[in-house]
């Protein structure tokens, strides 16, 4: 199967020569997205395997704003870009981007660019996949301490990313973990939680209103994120 890329960028000929060269290298360009929103839209369509994200856009968005709205996805990301000012490289790191190259680009350090950052994704996920603690008996364990507290997952309101750690709702009191919101939107189950928001995912059981901006847990009213309003059409069947 061919590696599948996603291009953010702007200007129609860089995209033009982007698209030949990744091509001619064997690979496969879902799409060319000149806006933060069209990307967005391909993105959740198409599901690439890497993304070349050019970092100055016009409109209102610029590529940084777009991979902070998806980081949760981990996709690797590839920043293409003319300016490398210390500013500029601050903000693109913080998002941790797979790699930086800055334009004018040498077509065989942009494949390897790309081929580094997919083979690193997959042993990434290799990796978490065999560590991961199994939650289908319906409940896990959180390190509180020096011990690790039994909490079921019927239990879990709703989480909310705080940082790089995760507080875990519960109607009794809040549980900090050193996991990320990522690790538990992935390992947790589709079937019991769902991402509303890049800060927050909800328990469906525990969800009493929806309405287009929030959802609500009892009176706690939960943004929805517009990057995460797709993930409520799987709850459509029960729209009445």
């Amino acid at each position: 199967m061919k590696l599948q890329v996603l291009i953010l960028e702007d200007d129609l000929i860089t995209s033009r020569d982007l698209t030949e060269v990744l091509t001619q290298n064997g690979m496969e360009v879902l799409g060319v997205a000149q806006s933060a929103e069209k990307a967005r839209s391909l993105f959740l369509s198409q599901k690439p395997d890497v993304i070349l994200v050019d970092i100055k856009l016009k409109g209102e968005e610029d590529g940084i704003s777009f991979v902070k709205d998806f980081n949760s996805h981990h996709i690797p990301v590839v920043y293409l870009s003319a300016n490398s000012d210390a500013e500029t490289l601050k903000k693109a790191y913080a998002t941790t981007p797979s790699s930086f190259l800055t334009k004018p680009f040498d077509e065989k350090d942009l494949i390897i660019a790309i081929e580094l950052a997919f083979n690193k994704h997959l042993a990434q996920t290799y990796q978490e996949k065999k560590s991961v603690p199994s939650s289908s008996g319906g409940f896990i364990f959180l390190k509180t301490g020096n011990k690790f507290e039994k909490i079921e997952l019927e239990k879990i309101l709703y989480l909310e990313a705080d940082g790089s750690y995760t507080k875990v709702y519960t109607k009794e009191k809040f549980h900090l973990s050193a996991k990320n919101l990522s690790y538990f939107s992935e390992h947790l189950g589709e079937d019991k939680f769902i991402r509303v928001h890049r800060s927050y995912a909800v328990n469906l059981n525990c969800i009493s209103k929806i309405d287009s901006k929030h959802v609500f847990i009892d009176s706690k009213a939960i943004p929805i994120g517009r990057a995460y309003k797709e993930n409520l059409n799987d709850l459509s069947d029960y729209f009445i």
